[in-house]
C-alpha cells in the first residue's frame, strides 16, 4: 500500500484546525510504498510479532484506520489515497517504518520533526462515517525528545464545508502522556471529543496528531492506534 503524505491542510497555531489560507501541494512521496501485515485472530504470528497491550478478541468491535495498526480488527477502512487519505500538514515531519522497539506487530512508525514552528498530520475520509459504537481511541506514543512535551490529538465531524463541521482536540497528557522515552498507552474516551464538539456518528477525519516546534533530530514513535468500544 502507498501512503501519499501531501500538504492540503495547515495548522493554525496549535489548535489543529484547517485553514483556507493554504495552497493544496500534491509533493512527493515522504517514503516509498512498503508491504502493511494485518493479522487477524488465529492467524499464526511471526517470531518476532508483537501481541501489544491489548490483542484483539474476535468478535469484539474494533476498528483500524489503516495506519500505526497491525493487529486484528472487525473493521478495517484501509488508506487507499482515493476517498481515504493519510496527510502530513506543510511537510512537517517525515515518517518511517521501523522493523524493532514496535509496541504491537512487525513494525513501528517513527515521526520525525521537520524543524517547523509547529507539527501535525492526520488521517482523512471524504465520506463521514459513524462511528458512534466506538467509545475509545488507542494511541500508543513513545518519545523522550522536548518537541513532543506536548502532543494534541484531534477529530473532526461534518463534511468539509458543511455547517455540521466540527473540529474537537484533547491534549495527551491529560491522558498518561509523556515524553520520558517509555511507551504510553493512552486510551480516550470518545465523549472527551463530543465534549469539545464532535459529533461520532459524523467523523470526516478520525485523527489528527500535531503540537508545537522542535529540531529536525526529534522524533516520537506512533503504533496501536484503534478505535474499541471498551
Amino acid at each position: 500500500m502507498t501512503r501519499r503524505m501531501r500538504s492540503t491542510l495547515c495548522l493554525a497555531g496549535l489548535a489543529l484546525v484547517a485553514t483556507t489560507a493554504c495552497r493544496p501541494d500534491p509533493g512527493a512521496d515522504d517514503y516509498d510504498s512498503q508491504e502493511v501485515f494485518h493479522f487477524d485472530a488465529g492467524d499464526p504470528r511471526p517470531e518476532n510479532y508483537v501481541e501489544g497491550p491489548d490483542p484483539w478478541v474476535e468478535g469484539e468491535p474494533r476498528l483500524s484506520i489503516g495506519l500505526f495498526y497491525e493487529g486484528g480488527a472487525s473493521e478495517t477502512v484501509i488508506v487507499d489515497d482515493v476517498t481515504v487519505h493519510f496527510y502530513v500538514y506543510e511537510g512537517t515531519f517525515g515518517l518511517t517504518a521501523e522493523g524493532r522497539g514496535q509496541r504491537e506487530g512487525l513494525s513501528v512508525d517513527r515521526l520525525v520533526h521537520a524543524g517547523t514552528p509547529w507539527w501535525g498530520g492526520g488521517v482523512h475520509w471524504d465520506t463521514p462515517r459513524d462511528l458512534s459504537i466506538y467509545t475509545t481511541l488507542h494511541v500508543s506514543l513513545r518519545s523522550s525528545d522536548a518537541a513532543f512535551r506536548e502532543v494534541k490529538l484531534g477529530m473532526t465531524s461534518g463534511a468539509e464545508g458543511s455547517a455540521a463541521r466540527a473540529e474537537a482536540q484533547v491534549v495527551a497528557s491529560d491522558f498518561g502522556w509523556a515524553n520520558d522515552g517509555a511507551w504510553h498507552d493512552l486510551a480516550i474516551p470518545l465523549s472527551a471529543f463530543e465534549a469539545a464538539g464532535l459529533d461520532s456518528s459524523n467523523v470526516a477525519v478520525a485523527l489528527v496528531l500535531g503540537g508545537g516546534s522542535g529540531t529536525s533530530a526529534d522524533s516520537m514513535l506512533i503504533d496501536a492506534v484503534y478505535f474499541s468500544a471498551e
